[in-house]
Formats: structure tokens, sequence, C-alpha cells
């Protein structure tokens, strides 16, 4: 086991990191690290209770900015392992955080009956609109978010029975699940 200063291997470590951005956003973090261990310490010095305390600054934070914190701490410490400058893992009693799910991202069903329902526009792209939502999937090149369907495209329910998307065009607007176009 190498000692070194901790200061020093923040340096090393930040020097390894090809990305810019990856290396701005790690800095911030063991910046931290290194103000909270004190710049004489050794890198095998480290202590689990160093960055809890590191990670207590953003305890209030989303998950996501807590796991780019301790993602530069858990890279940083696995670097430093390869380096033979720790022995254990000072981050091993930090979790990741789960994102906060805001609810229930579905579109409502009285907005999707509005629009597929409404006769500006074309029957047939109120029908592309519903493939998704009944569970078909597309065979060939194309699909409805970047392009237009061909002829000899078909479509496949989640039965696996084909359906011809351009085979017949109806004038009302199909209602429920996508019903046979046949």
């Amino acid at each position: 086991m190498r000692a070194i200063r901790g200061p020093l291997a923040v340096e090393r470590y930040l020097e390894s990191v090809r990305a810019a951005t990856t290396r701005a956003s790690y800095a911030e973090t063991l910046a931290h690290l290194v103000a909270i261990a004190g710049a004489s310490r050794s890198a095998d010095a480290l202590t689990p209770e160093d960055y809890a305390t590191v990670m207590r600054r953003w305890d209030g934070a989303a998950a996501a900015t807590w796991n780019r914190h301790l993602s530069a701490l858990t890279s940083f410490t696995a670097w430093a392992q390869r380096q033979e400058l720790l022995a254990t893992n000072p981050a091993r009693r930090l979790e990741r955080r789960k994102p906060a799910r805001c609810g229930d991202r579905s579109i409502p069903r009285a907005r999707l009956e509005a629009l597929f329902t409404d006769d500006r526009h074309a029957q047939r792209e109120r029908v592309l609109w519903r493939l998704p939502i009944a569970g078909f999937r597309f065979e060939g090149g194309s699909n409805s978010a970047c392009g237009a369907v061909r002829p000899q495209e078909r479509a496949y329910s989640g039965g696996g029975q084909p359906v011809d998307l351009l085979r017949r065009e109806r004038a009302d607007p199909p209602v429920g699940p996508l019903r046979d176009l046949g």
C-alpha cells in the first residue's frame, strides 16, 4: 500500500478522467472530500465517516444530484484501490437513491380520446397514433414517429396477427382497442 496525501491522489485521479464535464463535476465533490479530510491526511486514511460527511452536503438534493456526487466518490475510490492507495472502500455504507416519481405520467384518457376523434387530423394518423397504445409493433423500415408507412409494411398485434395498415380507410375513427382494419 502506497501512502500519498489525499489532495495529490485526487489530483492524479482527476487527470485520469478524460471527459472534461465529468472531470469538472467530480472535482467539485472531491474538493469537499479534501476539505473535510484535510490536506495533510493520506488517501489510505479516508474513512466512511469522511465520505458520509461529504454526502451530507447534498442530503436535501434530488436523487440525481445525490447519485452524481456519490458516483464521483465511488469512481475515485475504485481508482484509488486499483492504484493500491486504498485498502478498503470508504463509500461502502452509502447507497444510491431512487428518483422520485412525480405521479402518473400517462396522458389522461379524455385528452387522448379528444386527439383520436379530432377530425382535423387524417384518419390514417389517428390510427397510427393508436398503434403503440394498442400494443402493435412495426415491421419494416419506418414507424409512426419518423416516416410514412409503406403499403407493403404491416403492423402486428400483440397476438401476432398481421394488420395491413393502408388497406382501407373508414369514416369513423377506431374506438376502444384498435379494431381489425380488414
